[in-house]
């Protein structure tokens, strides 16, 4: 089987936030050269957050699967998951763009237990492949399809 992409790549927008955060320090030596100093702090502030943003979107994984395996793919690096090593998989409450961040749990080479979160692509038809998929492979697999306040595994 061919694999498919059940998460969606974020990375270009980190593009559009470094066009923010050049346009800030240009507004922020702007009021500086100005005097205005007043308007400084709020500028340094919004900086902050468009550099926070900018290591979210810089940090986006890729995720694919097949019949057998799960695929994260990192810039170079691929790391490959045996879909019976798939523990659990479980909605969060984040959300972005009213499209919900799933949090995959599994076992990794090392027989440790990692974690992967991701906003499953448009219309989610991969993803819920995916997850007929991972009960094939191990029946154990615990799918959660909600989430609450109280849940504090997110």
């Amino acid at each position: 089987m061919k694999r498919k992409r059940i998460s969606r790549d974020l990375s270009f927008h980190k593009y559009t936030i470094l066009f923010c955060i050049i346009s800030t320090l240009m507004t922020l030596l702007a009021f500086y050269l100005l005097g205005a100093y007043n308007l400084i702090t709020g500028t340094a502030i919004v900086l902050l957050f468009f550099i926070v943003f900018f290591l979210f979107f810089s940090i986006n994984k890729v995720v694919e699967y097949d019949n057998n395996n799960m695929y994260i793919l990192k810039e170079d690096k691929t790391e490959v998951i045996p879909l019976k090593n798939i523990l659990k998989i479980k909605m969060t409450m984040t959300t972005l763009n009213h499209s919900i961040f799933w949090k995959i749990t599994y076992l990794n080479e090392s027989n440790t237990t990692k974690n992967i979160r991701i906003l499953p692509r448009i219309w989610y038809q991969n993803f819920f492949s995916f997850r007929e998929e991972v009960k094939k492979a191990n029946k154990n697999v615990i799918i959660k399809n909600y989430s609450h306040s109280f849940d504090f595994d997110q």
